[in-house]
C-alpha cells in the first residue's frame, strides 16, 4: 500500500470515530432528558400520593374526634375541606404530569361537590337524624372516591 492508501484508511477511521462519538452523544443527551421528565414526573406523583394518603389520615381522625366530641365536628370538616382543596390546587397546578388519574380525580371530585351540596342544603335547617345520615353517607362516598384515588395512583405509579 502506498502513502495515500494509508492516509485515507485513517481518515476514514477518524471520520468514523467522530461520527459515532457525536451519534452516542446525541443519544446520550436525550436519555439524559428522558430521565430528567421521568424523575421529576415521579416527584410529582409521589407528592400527590402522599397528600392523597394525608386526606385519608384527616377522615380517620375527624372520624376518631366526632365520635367523642359531636360538637367537633365543624372543626373535622373545616380540616378535611381544607386538605380536599390542598389536593384540587396540586392537581390543577401538576394537570400535565397528573392527567392518567383524571377520570378517578374527576370522580372523587364530583363525589366531593356532591356532599358541598347536600351540606350547603341542610345547613340552614334544623337537623334531623335523616339529613344527618344522608351527609355521612356522601361523606363516606368522599372517602370511598379517595381510597379509589389512592389505589389508582399506587398501581400506575
Amino acid at each position: 500500500m502506498e502513502t495515500k492508501d494509508w492516509i485515507l484508511l485513517i481518515l476514514q477511521i477518524v471520520i468514523n470515530g467522530i461520527v459515532l462519538f457525536v451519534f452516542q452523544k446525541i443519544i446520550s443527551n436525550k436519555f439524559e432528558k428522558y430521565a430528567k421528565k421521568s424523575e421529576i414526573r415521579d416527584e410529582v406523583i409521589i407528592l400527590f400520593w402522599k397528600k392523597l394518603q394525608n386526606l385519608n389520615d384527616v377522615f380517620i381522625q375527624a372520624n376518631i374526634i366526632v365520635k367523642s366530641n359531636e360538637n367537633a365536628l365543624a372543626e373535622g370538616l373545616c380540616r378535611i375541606k381544607n386538605t380536599i382543596f390542598e389536593i384540587a390546587q396540586y392537581y390543577d397546578t401538576n394537570e400535565y404530569d397528573l392527567s392518567i388519574f383524571s377520570k378517578e380525580y374527576k370522580r372523587w371530585q364530583e363525589a366531593w361537590n356532591k356532599f358541598v351540596k347536600t351540606f350547603q342544603e341542610y345547613n340552614d335547617l334544623e337537623h334531623k337524624t335523616d339529613m344527618s345520615v344522608k351527609l355521612g353517607l356522601e361523606l363516606q362516598s368522599v372517602k370511598d372516591r379517595t381510597q379509589d384515588l389512592i389505589k389508582t395512583v399506587r398501581n400506575k405509579f
